[in-house]
């Protein structure tokens, strides 16, 4: 787990990013940088970001796991509360991550939106199907969320518009617009943007600046 926080600021009532693969978010795509940038021309407010690596079971933490979230709310976030004095709430806290990690994000706040209030998915894998369930399609999350009650949750979507391989019955791009779908049925907050580009870190580096803007707007 690497940490961030804004320079010079006071971060009492900070906003807090989680980054899922988190070497990925500081070596391939220099998010502190952005960050840095963001804060010092006033378009985020003060923020904590905690980068998470995996550990090589990374499959398991972020395929529709109960207990990494267990380990995000009892472990990882009163851990940045005793480091950083920031008092997490829902309006402030957001789960980020690309491919794996942002279906990881998406399903963390349909579990609990009363901890972590927004989700930046960048090329989601969506197409995935339920863990542990008799449900044998793809797009598990989709139909999860169709079918339970709305909460106040945002999220925010990026995918790549050649993102097309086969998974399955449908495509990671496909995939994406029908969650979009579903989040606008239901009376959802979100933003979906389609950016040029394959499944990769350089084209989740060109949407991160403008997806923290509306998740971090000050």
């Amino acid at each position: 787990v690497w940490t961030y926080a804004s320079p010079g600021a006071l971060l009492r009532d900070a906003n807090l990013l989680v980054f899922f693969d988190g070497g990925v978010y500081l070596n391939r795509i220099p998010t502190a940088t952005i960050l840095d940038n963001l804060y010092a021309e006033r378009k985020i407010g003060p923020t904590v970001a905690v980068f998470v690596d995996n550990g090589g079971v990374r499959n398991d933490d972020y395929y529709f796991s109960d207990a990494y979230d267990r380990f995000l709310t009892d472990e990882l976030l009163p851990s940045v509360e005793r480091q950083y004095g920031v008092k997490p709430v829902p309006a402030r806290t957001v789960l980020c991550g690309a491919s794996l990690g942002g279906l990881a994000a998406a399903y963390a706040v349909t579990q609990r939106p009363d901890v972590f209030g927004k989700a930046l998915s960048e090329s989601g894998a969506f197409w995935v199907r339920g863990r542990g369930t008799s449900d044998p399609e793809p797009e598990w999350l989709a139909r999860y969320i169709a079918r339970v009650p709305r909460s106040d949750a945002f999220f925010y979507l990026t995918v790549g518009t050649y993102e097309f391989t086969l998974a399955g019955k449908t495509t990671l791009l496909a995939s994406n617009r029908h969650l979009r779908d579903i989040l606008q049925l239901k009376g959802y907050r979100y933003r979906y943007v389609e950016i040029p580009g394959d499944h990769e870190p350089i084209n989740w580096r060109r949407a991160l600046p403008e997806g923290l803007i509306a998740m971090l707007r000050s």
